[in-house]
């Protein structure tokens, strides 16, 4: 499904809750409404489905053991956004103390995408992922309890649990409702599941920490009173009531687990490295950075690219008007793209595209957000205003890609979730 432009930027492309209907509770719609788009968190769903007949009674009772275990999250940031070929969701075991469970997280704006902008069509898109999540789990019930389901995802012989994607749902669109509190800030627990489903798992022991010294006798500390902390988050939240001797064992502790963690999975526990910093980095939220870069590497673009890049130079900077600071947004990790934004105005008109070069001059300019700003928008005007060529004859694509075909680009998904968003 191409992802409208109105959905993805324009006003965060968050839809109205009101008349959501029975599958989608007012605190849902009213949730994803307000949902921190500028800020990294998540919020938790549940989803509830009707009974569907079994097959028999151990498949149906495989089915509700996945479904008992299943948690389902919305992102507003994925912190795997800049790697190539990402998809529409992920999905993967999740090693709790509690024992296995299965997680399903969707990037808020890719559901809009697909839900175009309906309630009741986020509950559709959130129930179809969640059918395959349930169909496959229950198959690999034995791998997952054991803990071993991960890495053999990652080697190719398990099955990935997004990996049985219906065309069209097999049940009844699940009631969705909200688990909690609402949006909380992204943990390391979800860090550390996007990046199992990326990489495959690292080995980092999450068991809580309780402290063998006997400490200071400070009433505050954990050690101090003999409680156990979770680990990371809780020993992190502790920190400052953690008595001198405890928190030196806590830093014993976590260098230890986390120098173990290393040696299980360098690649992925890099990456994973690399997404804690980025969590405290400014981000442009509707994964809009990763799009604005590749759209600034296409050396050539044809004519409908050039429109798509349009749409999404103007959807930016109405996204990003008034902005106490867009030039931060902006800068860092986006500094390929300001020749780009530059030169984008220019090509339009020289393309024979006027319109599209009338509006993107100025939206360049506002991201841009710098002394040669002025000159941008100039250079558009006067590229705007030049004689017209002929009309160019409408473009028309050479090959359509169904959207339950194989991507193009070879990553194994389909098309809707893959480069069809």
């Amino acid at each position: 499904m191409a992802l409208r432009s109105d959905l993805q930027l324009t006003d965060t492309g968050l839809p109205d809750p009101a008349g959501s209907g029975t599958l989608v509770g007012d605190a849902v719609g009213e949730a994803i409404a307000a949902a921190p788009v500028w800020e990294k968190q998540v919020l938790e769903l549940h989803l509830a489905w009707m009974a569907m007949a079994p097959a028999s009674d151990a498949a149906a009772a495989a089915v509700a053991w996945a479904e008992d275990r299943l948690r389902v999250f919305l992102l507003t940031w994925d912190p795997f956004e800049w790697r190539p070929q990402r998809g529409a969701a992920f999905a993967t075991s999740a090693r709790r103390p509690d024992g296995a469970g299965l997680v399903l997280y969707l990037p808020l704006w890719r559901v809009l995408a697909l839900a175009e902008g309906e309630m009741n069509g986020v509950a559709a898109v959130l129930g179809q992922m969640g059918e395959s999540v349930l169909a496959v789990a229950a198959d690999q019930r034995s791998s997952i309890v054991d803990g071993d389901y991960a890495a053999g995802v990652q080697a190719g012989v398990r099955p990935a649990l997004l990996s049985r994607i219906p065309d069209l749902p097999q049940r009844e669109v699940p009631a969705v409702s909200v688990v909690g509190d609402g949006w909380q800030p992204i943990q390391f627990d979800a860090l550390e599941d996007l990046g199992q489903d990326e990489f495959g798992p690292a080995d980092l022991e999450r068991t809580p920490v309780r402290f063998s010294d006997q400490g200071d006798g400070v009433a505050g500390c954990p050690g101090c009173t003999g409680q156990a902390v979770d680990f990371p988050d809780g020993l992190k939240d502790a920190q400052e009531a953690i008595c001198g001797p405890h928190r030196a064992e806590a830093l014993q502790i976590t260098t230890a687990r986390l120098e173990a963690a290393k040696a299980s999975n360098p690649p992925g526990w890099e990456a994973l490295l690399d997404a804690g910093q980025r969590l405290l980095e400014p981000h442009l939220p509707n994964g809009l950075g990763p799009r604005l870069v590749a759209a600034a590497s296409v050396e050539e673009p044809t004519r409908a690219e050039l429109v798509e890049h349009a749409a999404l130079v103007v959807g930016a900077a109405q996204l990003m008007a008034g902005l106490p600071d867009a030039d931060t947004a902006l800068g860092g990790r986006l500094a390929p793209v300001r020749p780009w934004l530059e030169r984008l105005a220019p090509v339009l008109a020289a393309q024979g595209m006027t319109d599209e070069a009338a509006v993107v001059g100025p939206a360049a300019a506002e991201l841009l957000i710098a002394p040669s700003s002025a000159d941008v928008a100039a250079a558009a005007a006067a590229a705007a205003g030049a004689a017209a060529p002929p009309k160019p004859q409408p473009f028309r694509r050479e090959v359509r890609v169904g959207r339950n075909a194989p991507c193009p680009c070879g990553s194994g998904k389909k098309y809707k979730f893959c480069h069809g968003l």
